[in-house]
């Protein structure tokens, strides 16, 4: 991973299709097919004031670089989806759900969860977890935080590692032959919650694991489990706690404010260095560095072939969490961000700033060239006490948010992209330009005050709810969609910096 032009990451692009293995976080409903059947075929639009958004008919799943992390049991939430396809999604495959007793696999629920994603356009990801039972350790005795997920078994490590790795082996086989790739071992590491080993354990493991995978299909791409997003505020204090204190101060401080105004905060509020520093020396903190460190510690040796980041917090942090990794990961380590969102809790929440948040938070990784970002979740799911932190594109019952009508437009802009040169937006303006075949756009906002384009290099302006900005082509301080004019030269100009 190296800094690019313009403070931009430049990350070398990954080509290959994806998968990860997760577990399911409730069983689909009997007449999901069905469902996913009845969806139309990407014609109209989302629930919104926006025109309809149509990525095309052809756009082949994880031909674009967006994807969408979605509940199977939140069916209303299919129809925006599949609005939305061309892009990746990923799920979770539980050794222990899928070998429930010894020798005896049961893959319908991965064969049904790669039907369904292709099905609605979107190319599967998969990542392997060892899960808890016969064959596993139990839990290590630390206590889980309450503000990250609660609704599965932590994976442990194997008391049968040569079982674990058969098992390996038969699943990377199996949808390798179904065109699937791509593969991350295990999920967030840095909390109790999803690892209830330790990260030495973990990393341990994940080296065999990357080797069992190529082994089993030497073209799989391997990517780690991924340090949780809260992990990096105070991996990043920890580095500038000793030669520069007041600046770990206001980093850390300024990473976790919306979760502790919130109240749904990993780490508590710190009031000066002193308590920084008994936060940073608790088990909880040490872990989270550890974490973060071992996820490059094997993208810099090559045990994995890409290193996977998540982020949810603030977009403003955004840039300092990738400088940082810049600093750590080796030149041409590729970066995928396989979870991606918003972060919100409380009363301070605002959809239409979430929009223009998530129009942002996808420029700066396009920027950083980071070719795979994945949004999560599509919807909030309810549930008794469950408070709302993670703002989804759209409401339960399938009724598009703001910052979902815009997700729609970006993704049939996207659609095709696979391949194609992302640029640096320069002069006045922020952002990313692109071309896909003759169509140029540019995810862009202004620097200082109002930039007026060329009517004749802009065919049509789209802010970040989805909605068609009309009158004088004008890109102010709120990120816009802009989509050149097939006789313009949108993509040139901006990118030479000429507005």
């Amino acid at each position: 991973m190296r800094l690019g032009r313009g403070g931009a990451l430049a990350v070398a692009s990954a080509t290959v299709f994806a998968v990860v293995l997760i577990a399911c976080t409730a069983p689909p409903p009997a007449d999901l097919y069905r469902a996913v059947r009845d969806v139309p075929d990407a014609s109209g639009g989302p629930a919104t004031t926006a025109p309809p958004v149509t990525p095309g008919r052809g756009a082949a799943p994880g031909s674009g670089p967006l994807g969408l992390k979605w509940n199977r049991a939140l069916t209303a939430t299919l129809d925006f989806v599949q609005r939305s396809r061309s892009g990746w999604t990923f799920y979770e495959v539980e050794w222990c759900d899928v070998e429930p007793t010894p020798g005896d696999y049961d893959w319908a629920m991965v064969d049904q969860f790669v039907r369904e994603a292709r099905g609605l356009g979107q190319e599967p990801m998969l990542k392997l977890r060892t899960g808890q039972c016969w064959a596993t350790e139990p839990p290590i005795d630390e206590r889980r935080d309450t503000t990250e997920n609660l609704s599965k078994a932590p994976s442990t490590p194997a008391t049968d590692l040569p079982a674990y790795l058969d098992f390996v082996r038969a699943a990377v086989r199996r949808y390798s032959a179904r065109g699937i790739v791509d593969y991350a071992v295990e999920n967030e590491p840095d909390t109790i919650n999803h690892w209830a080993g330790t990260v030495s354990e973990y990393r341990k493991l994940v080296v065999v694991v990357a080797r069992e995978i190529r082994q089993a299909s030497p073209s799989a791409h391997v990517l780690d489990g991924g340090a949780s997003s809260t992990s990096y505020g105070v991996a990043m204090a920890a580095s500038q706690l000793r030669r520069q204190p007041r600046l770990a101060l206001r980093t850390y401080r300024h990473y976790y404010a919306r979760r502790i105004d919130g109240d749904a905060s990993r780490w508590p509020a710190v009031k000066g260095v002193a308590e920084l520093r008994q936060v940073l020396a608790s088990p909880q903190a040490r872990r989270a560095v550890r974490a973060v460190d071992a996820g490059v510690r094997l993208a810099n040796s090559g045990a994995v072939d890409a290193y996977q980041l998540h982020y949810y917090e603030p977009t403003s942090r955004l840039p300092s969490v990738l400088r940082y990794l810049d600093r750590r990961l080796r030149d041409r380590v590729p970066v995928e961000a396989w979870e991606i969102g918003v972060a919100w809790p409380g009363a301070g929440y605002d959809e239409r700033l979430q929009a223009d948040e998530v129009y942002r938070l996808v420029a700066l990784l396009l920027r950083a060239d980071i070719r795979r970002v994945v949004y999560l979740p599509v919807a909030f799911t309810p549930a008794p006490g469950k408070v709302e932190v993670f703002r989804g594109l759209t409401t339960p019952d399938g009724t598009v948010l703001p910052a979902g009508g815009g997700w729609q437009e970006l993704a049939a802009s996207l659609a095709g992209l696979r391949g194609a040169a992302i640029h640096d937006a320069r002069g006045r303006l922020r952002g990313v330009t692109w071309s896909v075949g003759r169509q140029q756009a540019a995810l862009v906002w202004a620097r200082g005050g109002p930039v007026r384009l060329d009517p004749t290099d802009v065919e049509r302006v789209v802010d970040a709810t989805g909605s068609v900005v009309t009158g004088s082509p004008v890109v102010g301080r709120q990120p816009v969609l802009v989509t050149g004019s097939p006789r313009g030269e949108l993509a040139r100009q901006i990118r030479l910096g000429r507005y």
